[in-house]
């Protein structure tokens, strides 16, 4: 009787918050403070928005609240008995189609063509292909398994890289993990991964430094020169472009400069939110420099304390349930998952404090955006699922030792009797 209440648990929909309840914690803290420092570092853009100063904020929520719903949705379906590969190629296959049309008739923006119809498909392509690698490594045990047949989706996510560099690393970084993390063998994986893209990268690198930027422009190419001025520039600490100075790299320049001055002016101790300064100054202070706004007005230990460490926290609750599971797909799923979200984090940390080239990766739950906040929601909704497949199997396998006990000792009472 108790086996079947804890398979209709399992099985039947309800949507409640399923998983782990610390993270649930983290990710509905880091909600609060995202609503919090939207409404401040928003107000360069709020000062001309036509919609009044809270547009902004109200379009911020209506994301968070839609990846939040999303989120719960998915932490309620039973991943475990999904063909997670298919339905994962299945979503991959779309949102390449989805970039395809963004490359050649969707939306433009500092060079890049990154948005069709609304939606950012190299966001969804992060996710889609990051989970179908974990079903994939899931699936495939023995090293032989890995080849061009199901590595392909990882070539063909390589395209990325003519819009958006620092997205496809992410997506390679975090698939060479999973791979790594699920036993694939090391020739296998300098095989089919490293060696192909390192060729490929250096032959991007060498087109983006060497093919005129105008002749790009007529494929709608033109991100790789961008790309690289942006590496040369923090390599030399000059101008990201040195080319064109009336262009985007001014804007740049500023986001680097006021980046820096905003992390430089704070303190140790917090300032009311909506008092920093350099929001008023900084270029997409809402987006890919929030976390240098959040710093001057909380100060470098709250910072940390409630930026840094929910995403350390993270990774560490992943790690615990991980360590303590033997399901193969939900552990390599919620590894990937976690990886991909943390390492998106900290890429954005590190560009705030001019650790790293410019990527333009926005800070998780934090930053303003649609498609990126949707596909955390994904994430955390697969973590969430993955977290309650492993409490389901742990709770099956206790229920069913325990009538067996009991059953033996009811047998030994009736003789003794």
């Amino acid at each position: 009787m108790a086996e079947q209440e804890i398979q209709n648990k399992n099985f039947s929909f309800s949507f409640h918050l399923n998983g782990d309840k610390t993270i649930w914690g983290l990710v509905f803290g880091l909600v609060l403070l995202s609503t919090i420092f939207m409404f401040s570092a928003s107000s360069r853009l709020s000062f001309n928005n036509i919609y009044g100063y809270t547009h902004l904020l109200w379009t911020h929520l209506l994301f968070l609240s839609a990846g939040i719903v999303i989120a719960i949705f998915i932490s309620n379906v039973n991943i475990q008995n999904l063909k997670l590969d298919i339905v994962a190629l299945f979503f991959w296959v779309i949102s390449f189609l989805l970039f395809l049309g963004a490359i050649f008739i969707g939306k433009g923006y500092q060079g890049s063509h990154r948005s069709f119809m609304g939606v950012n498909p190299i966001e969804l392509l992060k996710i889609f292909t990051v989970v179908y690698f974990c079903a994939v490594t899931a699936k495939y045990k023995k090293p032989e398994d890995l080849n061009w047949k199901n590595i392909w989706p990882l070539y063909a996510s390589g395209f990325i890289v003519l819009q958006n560099m620092s997205s496809f690393l992410l997506i390679f970084f975090t698939v060479f993990a999973v791979f790594v993390i699920g036993g694939i063998h090391w020739k296998k994986i300098f095989k089919w991964v490293f060696l192909p893209f390192f060729v490929l990268g250096v032959l991007g690198m060498a087109a983006g430094a060497l093919v005129p930027n105008d002749k790009l422009d007529k494929v709608k190419l033109g991100r790789l020169t961008t790309q690289w001025n942006r590496v040369e520039a923090f390599l030399s600490n000059a101008s990201a472009d040195d080319e064109n100075e009336s262009t985007v790299s001014n804007e740049e320049n500023d986001q680097i400069k006021y980046s820096k001055t905003a992390i430089s002016c704070a303190h140790f101790y917090p300032i009311i939110p909506g008092n920093g300064i350099q929001k008023d100054f900084l270029p997409n202070a809402h987006d890919d420099y929030i976390f240098a706004i959040i710093v001057e007005e909380l100060g470098y230990i709250l910072a940390f304390l409630f930026i840094v460490f929910p995403f350390l926290a993270l990774l560490f609750i992943i790690a615990v349930y991980s360590y303590n599971t033997n399901i193969v797909k939900a552990r390599l799923v919620m590894i990937g998952c976690g990886i991909l979200i943390v390492t998106q984090a900290f890429m954005h940390i590190a560009v705030n404090c001019s650790l790293m080239p410019v990527t333009g990766q926005a800070l998780p739950l934090i930053s303003k955006g649609g498609t990126s906040t949707i596909v955390v929601g994904i994430a955390i909704g697969i973590i969430q699922s993955c977290i309650a497949s492993i409490k389901y199997e742990k709770e099956k396998a206790k229920n069913n030792t325990n009538p067996i006990k009991e059953t033996e000792d009811e047998t030994k009472s009736e003789i003794s009797d």
